[in-house]
């Protein structure tokens, strides 16, 4: 007998420019963000920041519903907003939107350097896929770091990987919730 609760439906991936999506899939792009960063996680900040023009946007679609998102931005590469629904969460959505985005870095930036802005609490999940904190931008909140790693990598040694807990310098040593 199978449980409905631990079984994963079928995932759909896909890519859009700013210019290929439709106003109403532009809308329900930014509605999940708004959800899960500024309503979910309690940060207020400006969404909106000139940058969706330029990204590329992964959407992961479950059932015809946005599951699973990622923004990244060429030239320097930069991955963020990745976002997972939360009844989606702990079935590894957020760890495929990551391989989908890697793979999608190395083919089309081969060798280069990507910058994502991480909550320090989610450090070690992005160490995972070989990404190490930076201290070279001091202007983010304190409870996010700027992790560095390149699109030909697939994982980092023990011994170049950063955790939460080590300090960033430079930066407050107290975390915000």
């Amino acid at each position: 007998m199978t449980n409905n609760l631990t079984t994963m439906p079928k995932i759909t991936a896909e890519w859009q420019r700013f210019e290929q999506l439709s106003a109403d899939r532009l809308y329900e792009v930014l509605h999940f963000r708004q959800c899960i960063f500024v309503v979910e996680q309690r940060s207020p900040y400006s969404d909106l920041d000139g940058f969706d023009q330029e990204a590329w946007h992964l959407l992961l679609r479950s059932k015809g519903e946005l599951a699973g998102y990622l923004r990244l931005i060429p030239m320097p590469i930069r991955m963020g907003r990745v976002a997972v629904a939360s009844q989606l969460r702990g079935r590894g959505l957020g760890r495929r939107l990551m391989e989908e985005g890697l793979r999608f870095c190395r083919e089309r930036y081969p060798a280069q350097d990507i910058i994502l802005a991480a909550q320090l609490k989610l450090v070690p999940f992005y160490n995972s896929f070989g990404f190490a904190v930076s201290g070279s931008e001091r202007s983010r909140p304190s409870n996010f770091a700027d992790v560095r790693g390149r699109a030909s990598q697939r994982s980092a040694s023990p011994s170049t990987r950063a955790t939460a807990s080590e300090p960033i310098p430079g930066w407050p040593s107290s975390t915000r919730r």
